[in-house]
């Protein structure tokens, strides 16, 4: 009995030194460093200060981040903290694209900032990128009504055409008219390599001047370029007779018959149909479409031609017949035999029917042709699941299209010369905000020109879709960042703690990114974002008054 009672008090003064002790060290523990607020230059340093991540796609990723905080900075007017943002960027070609990107974000923050644009261009190491970036400065510079400013600093033919080509669309055409003749005469002058360009740039001129001297100048100069370089010139030149008054319909058919191009010159036939600007009946221009389906042989080049028959239908008005057109050839479509072709031509119907409002078909072809494209083997399988993803999106299930991304990503290393479908996916995943699997692909693809070509389409994708957002209701980035994104401007010590919960290196870094985005998309100064100065009131064309058609868009 007494040996119970002096365990029960061992216990007891156990029991009541370790509570005691407990007590005493959370009483005297040391107080966490508060969080003291910090700006977003100061997180962009933290950012930059995390260990370098050694994949190439995941240092990509970074430098988009980067960019997006130096397009924030540039809302606001504040270019030095827009360059202080870009210091980490490593690379010419991605410092290149950023200070294309800025320069153009600080064009239209204010009317101050137009000169610091082209110091900007400047600091572009990449001479081509540099080059094309001052051709799109001095481009809106002249079309904000600053055309002698941009012309003092058209430092060559091509430049200067650049300039002229904008003149030619506003109300100084008779200058525009004087510097196209000065650099044709200057043409035979110049070395070989730079002639062609400045030929299709006197050619644009011409274009443009066809909406106040016809269109005869323009046939010459277009007709006269290489037959690659041809067929955009016709088009845009085309839609410039849509707004001829009084002769719109005969210079526009003086366009057309000019053109080499069969098929193109069908195409603008139905194009002046839905513009008002009547060159035929739509019976006659209907005639060569329907010829074409009934010779077709049976199998694919049926369906093309039925495809191209319920098209022209649909543009002359024929609704009813468009739709028996496309249901004829979506049932020779499920026929085909299980190869390629199949899946193939039913993608092909998705967007016509899309076009013809004919919704639950257009989703109903999209189910059948990735049934069809599953018992293919893997490397027909690719291009097809890269086009099935991108339609997928256009029909705005971006979920089901980003699952059908990713499988078709899973299949690009063992198809490593499928140059086209890896293009097109490292766009798609962009587009979708997904950075890391669009610069992942980018990276497994072979050190060459071409990749580097792709990552400057890639990166310029996600700088132009950081500079259009409305920073209230930014794109998605993928968890956590924009969890951290979104609480950045409240309760930032929960934020801190949340980051420092992220892996070192590349998760932290995007991490502290994120919140410098947060911060700065809830600045008051950068909403909303300054406009560009509007334009003078003498720079419409004359006889701006007349309605000018508008081109057709794409219904999708």
């Amino acid at each position: 009995m007494t040996v119970r009672k002096k365990r029960e008090g061992l216990a007891g003064i156990l029991l009541t030194a370790v509570l005691c002790a407990g007590f005493l060290f959370w009483w005297f523990r040391p107080e966490p460093p508060a969080w003291q607020d910090e700006s977003p230059r100061q997180l962009t340093a933290r950012a930059a200060a995390e260990p370098a991540p050694a994949s190439p796609a995941e240092r990509w990723v970074l430098d988009a981040d980067f960019i997006e905080v130096a397009l924030l900075h540039a809302r606001t007017g504040d270019l030095d903290e827009a360059l202080n943002a870009l210091a980490p960027i490593s690379g010419p070609l991605m410092q290149s694209v950023a200070l294309r990107q800025l320069a153009l974000a600080h064009l239209t923050s204010g009317e101050d900032n137009l000169s610091r644009a082209l110091e900007i261009c400047a600091k572009i190491p990449d001479p081509t990128i540099r080059a094309a970036a001052r051709r799109e400065v001095l481009s809106i510079l002249a079309r904000l009504g600053f055309a002698d400013v941009a012309l003092s600093q058209a430092d060559s033919p091509i430049l200067k055409a650049t300039v002229a080509q904008v003149l030619a669309e506003t109300d100084s055409a008779d200058k525009a008219r004087a510097l196209a003749a000065d650099l044709l005469a200057a043409l035979p002058s110049l070395p070989p390599a730079d002639q062609p360009a400045l030929r299709e740039a006197l050619a644009w001129i011409s274009v443009r001047l066809a909406l106040y001297d016809g269109p005869a100048n323009a046939i010459t100069a277009v007709a006269a370029l290489p037959p690659g370089s041809q067929n955009q010139l016709w088009i845009e030149l085309f839609r410039v007779c849509f707004g001829r008054d009084g002769s719109a319909s005969s210079d526009a058919a003086a366009v057309l018959a000019a053109i080499p191009d069969p098929t193109l010159k069908r195409q603008l036939e139905l194009e002046a149909l839905e513009s008002n600007v009547v060159l035929r009946l739509p019976d006659e221009i209907l005639i060569a479409y329907e010829d074409a389906a009934v010779s077709a042989p049976q199998g694919p080049e049926k369906i093309i031609a039925l495809t191209s028959l319920a098209t022209a239908r649909q543009r002359c008005g024929r609704t009813d017949a468009a739709t028996e057109a496309l249901q004829q050839a979506h049932r020779m479509a499920l026929a085909l035999p299980n190869t390629p072709e199949k899946p193939a031509r039913l993608l092909a119907l998705a967007a016509p029917l899309t076009d013809a409002t004919l919704l639950d078909e257009a989703a109903a072809v999209l189910t059948e042709a990735a049934a069809a494209i599953d018992p293919l083997p893997p490397a027909a399988q690719l291009p097809l699941l890269a086009s099935l993803a991108d339609e997928q999106f256009n029909q705005a299930d971006a979920a089901t299209a980003s699952a059908t991304a990713l499988k078709a990503a899973a299949l690009l290393p063992a198809n490593p010369s499928d140059a086209s479908s890896a293009r097109l996916l490292a766009s798609f995943f962009i587009r979708l905000g997904n950075w890391p699997a669009g610069f992942a692909i980018v990276a497994a693809q072979p050190p060459s020109p071409a990749r580097d070509a792709l990552l400057d389409s890639c990166a310029t994708l996600a700088a132009e879709d950081s500079l259009g957002y409305d920073p209230i209701a930014p794109p998605l980035r993928g968890e956590p960042i924009d969890g951290i994104r979104k609480l950045a401007a409240g309760d930032e010590s929960r934020v801190v703690s949340l980051i420092e919960r992220q892996p070192p290196g590349f998760p932290r870094a995007r991490a502290w990114l994120a919140m410098a985005k947060g911060m700065l998309s809830t600045t008051p100064a950068a909403l909303p974002p300054a406009l560009p100065p509007p334009l003078p009131d003498d720079a419409l064309p004359p006889d701006s008054d007349t309605p000018v058609p508008l081109p057709p868009t794409d219904p999708r």
